[in-house]
């Protein structure tokens, strides 16, 4: 049996060297980029918040004018849990004007043992959020906030 090797009119190649840097397994590899559209992200958002805080029953975005722009929940609940959300805020902005203070950055109602986060995005535009009574506001308030700048973003791309 023939040696594994060149053939008579073939050289043998030289053995590859290793690579340089670090092997693939040491790499850091980027993320693939998936591509939504402004209105999915902001409703894949709204599911990534209700799933990071327990207790989360409903959460909306909604514009200047009190419309829903993105909502876990549907028809009137959905318009009238954003309209009084943009209100809300409207009316803290305006106690806190008349009093010299900064504009409120977020609200929390209670409402015996629920309660309600509104978190202003600036421009009119709010994220509110209704809990359960095991629920701790804070922590929904924080939760919220670390997602809003990108809410903000998508807003801009949509208006």
């Amino acid at each position: 049996m023939r040696e594994p090797g060149p053939i008579a009119n073939e050289t043998k190649s030289p053995e590859p060297e290793p690579a340089e840097g670090p092997s693939m397994a040491q790499r850091e590899v980027a993320e693939i980029a998936s591509f939504m559209t402004p209105d999915a992200r902001l409703a894949e958002i709204l599911e990534e918040i209700s799933a990071q805080v327990y207790g989360v029953h409903a959460i909306v975005i909604g514009d200047r004018n009190g419309l829903p722009i993105a909502s876990s929940i549907r028809g009137r609940p959905s318009m009238a849990a954003t309209a009084m959300a943009t209100l809300a805020m409207t009316s803290a902005g305006k106690i806190t004007h008349s009093l010299s203070l900064p504009d409120p950055e977020d609200i929390t109602i209670h409402a015996g043992s629920w309660n309600v986060v509104i978190l202003s995005l600036g421009d009119g535009c709010t994220l509110a959020a209704v809990a359960g009574p095991k629920t701790e506001p804070a922590s929904l308030s924080w939760i919220m906030r670390l997602h809003a700048e990108e809410i903000r973003e998508l807003l801009d791309i949509l208006r």
